[in-house]
Parts: structure tokens; sequence; C-alpha cells
């Protein structure tokens, strides 16, 4: 027996929506049941630049981008590739992702032979009002000149965040 293309269409679309769909039910009749707690919603933020010259003197940094955030309690990732350095000499990019007292640092190290290096930076943050999560980069040692490209920060917000040191 045959099935008509259009009915298996709609078995696929109906798996992929159904747990969805009773998901969204479900978060909603918590939202409006009277006998839970109330609890913030999930929201995710991101921003982007597609490419960024990073130019800076030895030490210097500079601002290459920000989120602005709403109050509450957010795990921060930012993620960008460095291209080869202009200069085809060895240079140290670091950079270092922010969010009020909190803060997650790395460096990298490259040169003409090594054309692309990613970085991914992530922080945990509770804001008692608006605040920012910024991404400041620059060279270490000497000056530099490259290419951020595909930088992001993106920020998803939860009701509850713990940071502490692993054993």
């Amino acid at each position: 027996m045959r099935i008509p293309l259009n009915n298996i269409k709609a078995v696929i679309v109906a798996a992929a929506l159904g747990p969805l769909l009773l998901a969204g039910f479900y978060i909603g009749s918590n939202e409006r049941s009277s006998s839970r707690v109330a609890v913030d919603a999930s929201e995710i933020r991101s921003t982007y630049k597609d490419s960024y010259r990073l130019t800076t003197a030895a030490n210097q940094d500079h601002e290459v981008i920000q989120l602005g955030l709403p109050a509450g309690n957010y795990s921060i990732s930012a993620k960008m590739g460095i291209d080869a350095p202009q200069s085809r000499m060895n240079e140290h990019v670091r950079c270092l992702l922010m969010a009020g007292g909190d803060f997650d640092e790395t460096v990298v190290s490259h040169d003409g032979t090594i054309s692309y290096v990613s970085l991914a930076l992530n922080v945990v943050h509770s804001f008692n009002s608006p605040g920012y999560a910024v991404l400041t980069c620059g060279h270490r040692f000497i000056q530099g000149d490259t290419f951020l490209r595909f930088v992001k920060i993106t920020a998803v917000r939860a009701v509850f965040i713990t940071n502490s040191p692993a054993p």
C-alpha cells in the first residue's frame, strides 16, 4: 500500500512539532498556575560583528563589542576567529569577556603560518540592574594588527546560576 506524499510530510511535521507544542503547553500552564512559584522566562540575546580590525599598541586593549542586558542571571559566551597578523610576524592577542566584576580571559599566539585561530570565552553573572557584557581585545608585548572575524556575544538568561571552583 502506498502512502501519499502529502500524508508522509504531515506525519514528519507532526512528529517534529509535537514535542515543541507539548513543551510550550507545559511551560504556559506553569506560568498560569497560581500554585507554582513564578519564575523568570528563559531568554537569549545575541549580537555580532562579521569583521573587526584590531590595531593596538603593545598591552593596549580596545572594546570590540558589547551586549546590553536587563537585570537578571546570565551565562554569557563570546567567540571569534582571528586571521593571520597583517605583519606576518608572531603576535599575541589577549581577549577579555567582562560582565560586572566577573570575567574570562584567553591569550593566543599566532603568526603568518597560522592563518586562523578560534577563541571562546564564557562568564556567568547576576545583574541587579541593567548592565553590559563587554568583549575587549588587544596585542601583548608588541603592537599588532589583525582582523577578528565573526565576533559574537550570546547571553542566556536563567532562573539560577552558580559559579564555583571545581574541587
